[in-house]
């Protein structure tokens, strides 16, 4: 795929071809009058038609309806609904057997929708039933409608959120289907039925549990099966996982039913402490791709485990894993326990390093590369939000082309945009100039050309900057696409004036750009800032960590820090980047001279000229850095010091009056110099250290001043530094920094250096689940928001230096603790050949029983407490815990 120009196709007036790597896209004008292949009709109703062929499916729906234990009513529903080709949906949690219940009916297409867009689902739908030869046409949202009213077929989707507005304009698409929906919250209302799924009844859910088994439950185990089923609300999958630990891992019945009780959720903890370490790692990167099913090789390429799908099948006998043909992925939801493997187990750079080359090395249209393309864009906003923005460009520039050609544009918009902001972070002028190309070129097709021509404009711009050849290849397709567009092809010039054309972090900054300009920029710039939050809030769920996102002030981005497990690292430009590589964050540009551009280089300030006769000044500029990022607040604290440069962009020398702060509360200006036409001033800072009056800044000369950020308090801090010169001139910059204290917990080893347990810590509304392998240490912010230290038993390490057993809220664990090097130590586990009524092949016992560990004694601010602690936030919290074992 890289470098290689691939086949093009049509899509409205236009010629799609995808250059390359590298290059992006490229359109021409379509031909007129261009004619489809032979096949139904999927285009137009009232003109002419673009053509696609049928799919055959490869397994029709026969009719025939399946069992399943304890589903007779549903099943009889379920065989009305195919018959009258209505619609049903049945909704309920995680593991009430949705996804059996569906398959059950043997449907010509079963889609697991997850988090799909709609009108990408749309897509998907549509090549379930159709054709795309090579050179097809690509179908808008609608031709899509139109081509799937044609299909009479029994439709299965599962995993299903969408509301009801795009649920009836499914229905409407699919009128002449058997549509049969599973979901979480029922959304069909009027349009067919909703079924509420409960759990099996009681002597139901024995009777799988028998099967499930492969033996029969009597005797004394009968009523412990009982309470189990009732502890499990007679979930099948949480029936699956537990009978698991009883046969594969020779767990006593009675022990299992002690554990779960007081929680169903603690099945999921045990189900994930019984595997092996390849085990765990193979799960926890079925956790990383959420929902996708993709082949086994691949998922084991990730998780750095030994190839083939044993491992995975043994997984799929212990309810955490689902197999779909030759692929496979989580059931729907993620729980806890799996999440916790993320950042316990994997590397998420290298794992995305492998997906990136695996979908490299395949065919853009084909099945295999849309679907890992669809997984890849959520974990885009996982490496985001790490700060791993390397990772996020060479993903992106991977991915995007597959999007593009699968058709599933709003998630190729997405790619771009977030690739563009990680671009534009390294910095890496090519890779940026490559997403505004893309992005522009999504705009024009859509029929968005003004925003079309922004972005091929700074796209083009960057391109002639970077490459230094106007008649480079990849310079070319972005001025044909910008004509295309209705633009001129010509590339803007460069310094201040051109860079302030960029979209998104850029200011605009030119003269007489109108109102309806200006508001749009805004308007990207808000979308831009929410861009970043969501990438935030999508790592702390993936991977577990806390993510602290800074505050984005005019239109520079403040920075993204990220607290792992156990360490703190700020992420790239945490403290902001120079002024003249996209604006400063939190300072303004006012219109004090609205005829006059800034010049080459300088940051935006807000300005108030001088008034009066023969006093009209360009405003002074203040470049540097203005926000100071993360900031470990009180002693501890590095007090950073920032240096901003005051230039004075007149002909003529300019009075210096005042430099000044408006609070004086964390920040402070600590000196200064100035170098003027006329002679060498000591600085800015009197004998008292207060700001005074300095001599006249010479044309075209800068002075600078140093300001050091000691914050006082927790939170975002802000002052406003202010330069008054001439006569009632001003020149200010808004200083920006967010203050932190840290808690730091280690878990005691005991006599023979193993640790027992594990510490939950909710700061500022996220939780971080610290590794006690080595102290944890992580951030937080706001000195009001309660902090609350969560400390979970396990079983015992036996190498003494991996994490325990996930154990849950009850402190049970299982044996073999989660290694954070990832050690395959002890046998990989195996086990009889055996199947019994779908439970698949079975998995063997791959570890002993440990022994249980309740949480201890704490110390410090934490003396006294029992498993929870809340200690007063404000400043830095130090404090251990010990866990001791379960003498009952």
């Amino acid at each position: 795929m890289p470098g290689v120009a691939m086949e093009g196709f049509d899509f409205g007036e236009f010629r799609v071809v995808v250059k390359g790597r590298g290059r992006g896209v490229r359109l021409e004008r379509a031909a007129p009058g261009t004619d489809g292949r032979d096949g139904d009709r999927c285009g137009e109703e009232d003109g002419p038609p673009a053509r696609l062929p049928r799919r055959r499916v490869s397994h029709p729906h026969t009719g025939a309806v399946g069992t399943l234990v304890g589903r007779e009513e549903q099943l009889g529903l379920l065989r009305s609904v195919v018959r009258s080709r209505r619609m049903v949906e049945f909704t309920a949690e995680r593991g009430s057997g949705k996804t059996s219940l569906l398959r059950a009916v043997a449907p010509d297409a079963y889609v697991r929708v997850g988090a799909a867009d709609f009108e990408d689902f749309l897509q998907d739908l549509v090549r379930e039933f159709y054709v795309y030869p090579p050179g097809a046409p690509r179908l808008s949202a609608e031709e899509c409608r139109r081509a799937l009213r044609q299909v009479n077929a029994v439709v299965a989707l599962d995993d299903v959120g969408y509301d009801p507005p795009q649920i009836a304009d499914l229905r409407e698409a699919l009128r002449g289907c058997a549509v049969l929906i599973g979901a979480v919250r029922p959304a069909v209302g009027p349009l067919g039925i909703s079924h509420p799924l409960p759990g099996l009844a009681a002597e139901d859910a024995v009777t799988l549990l028998s099967r499930l088994l492969d033996r029969i439950i009597a005797g004394a185990e009968l009523p412990q099966a009982h309470r189990l089923v009732a502890a499990l609300d007679g979930r099948p999958l949480a029936l699956r996982q537990a009978a698991a630990l009883v046969r594969y891992d020779d767990r006593d019945l009675a022990d299992l039913v002690r554990q779960v009780e007081p929680g169903p959720a603690t099945l999921d903890a045990l189900a994930v402490a019984a595997l092996d370490p390849q085990s765990r790692r193979a799960l926890a990167a079925l956790a990383l791709l959420g929902g996708a099913r993709l082949p086994a090789r691949l998922v084991a390429a990730m998780a750095e485990v030994e190839p083939g799908a044993e491992r995975f099948e043994r997984l799929c006998a212990r309810g955490l894993a689902e197999k779909h043909g030759d692929r496979f992925g989580l059931p729907a939801g993620l729980p806890e326990p799996y999440l916790r493997l993320l950042h316990r187990q994997l590397d998420l750079r290298a794992s995305l390093r492998t997906l990136g080359a695996w979908i490299e090395a395949r065919d853009p249209a084909g099945e295999e590369a849309g679907q890992a393309a669809d997984a890849a864009v959520p974990l885009l906003d996982a490496a985001a939000g790490r700060g791993d923005w390397e990772s996020v460009v060479a993903l992106a520039t991977t991915v995007e082309p597959v999007l593009c050609v699968q058709g599933h544009w709003r998630s190729w918009q997405r790619t771009l945009e977030i690739g563009r902001l990680a671009a534009g972070r390294l910095p890496d002028a090519a890779a940026e100039a490559h997403f505004a190309h893309q992005e522009g070129t999504l705009h024009l097709l859509e029929g968005r050309r003004e925003e079309a021509r922004d972005a091929l404009s700074h796209a083009l711009e960057l391109r002639t900057r970077h490459f230094r050849a106007v008649h480079d290849p990849a310079v070319e397709d972005t001025r044909a696409n910008l004509v295309l567009a209705g633009g001129s092809g010509d590339a803007r010039g460069g310094g201040a004036a051109g860079a302030s054309r960029a979209l998104l972090g850029r200011r605009l900054s030119g003269i007489g750009r109108s109102t309806g300009r200006r508001r749009r920029a805004r308007a990207r710039r808000r979308s831009h800032r929410a861009l970043v939050g969501m990438a935030a809030a999508t790592a702390a769920l993936a991977t577990g960590v806390a993510v602290a996102v800074g505050t984005v002030g005019g239109d520079g981005l403040g920075g993204v820090g990220v607290t792992g497990r156990h360490h703190s690292t700020s992420a790239a430009g945490a403290k902001g980047g120079p002024a003249t590589s996209g604006g400063l964050p939190g300072v303004r540009r006012s219109s004090g001279i609205a005829d006059q551009d800034a010049p080459s280089g300088t940051a935006p300030t807000e300005a108030t000229s001088p008034t009066g006769p023969g006093t009209a000044l360009r405003p002074l500029t203040i470049e540097g850095t203005a926000d100071y990022g993360d900031v470990h607040a009180g002693p501890a604290g590095s007090a950073p010091v920032a240096t901003l440069t005051i230039t004075n962009p007149n002909g003529t020398p300019v009075a210096l009056e005042a430099i000044t702060l408006s609070t004086r509360s964390d920040f402070a200006i600590t000196q200064g110099s100035c170098r003027t036409g006329e002679a060498v001033a000591p600085g800015f800072l009197d004998g008292g250290g207060a700001p005074a009056q300095a001599k006249k800044l010479a044309a075209g000369t800068s002075c600078s001043v140093l300001v050091r950020f000691a914050p006082t308090a927790l939170g975002r801090r802000a002052d406003t530094l202010t330069v008054s010169y001439g006569k009632d001139g001003r020149s200010s910059a808004r200083l920006t920094g967010r203050a932190f204290a840290t808690v730091k917990v280690t878990v005691s080893p005991d006599a023979t250096g193993s640790r027992h347990g594990y510490v939950d810590i909710t700061s500022d509304g996220t939780v971080t689940t610290c590794d006690p392998a080595e102290p944890c240490t992580v951030r937080y912010f706001d000195a009001k928001a309660p902090l609350l230290l969560d400390a979970h038993g396990g079983g015992t390490d036996p190498g003494g230096s991996g994490g325990a057993g996930d154990g849950g809220t009850t402190g049970a664990g299982g044996a073999g603790g989660s290694s954070t090097t990832g050690s395959t130590a002890g046998a990989d586990p195996t086990g009889g050949s055996s199947t019994s009524d779908g439970a698949g092949t079975s998995a063997g016992s791959s570890a002993t029983m440990s022994p249980l560990y309740l949480p201890g004694t704490w110390t410090g601010p934490c003396a006294g407490a029992a498993q929870e602690c809340a200690p007063t936030p404000g400043g830095d919290i130090t404090t251990t815990i010990t866990f001791t074992q379960d003498a009952s």
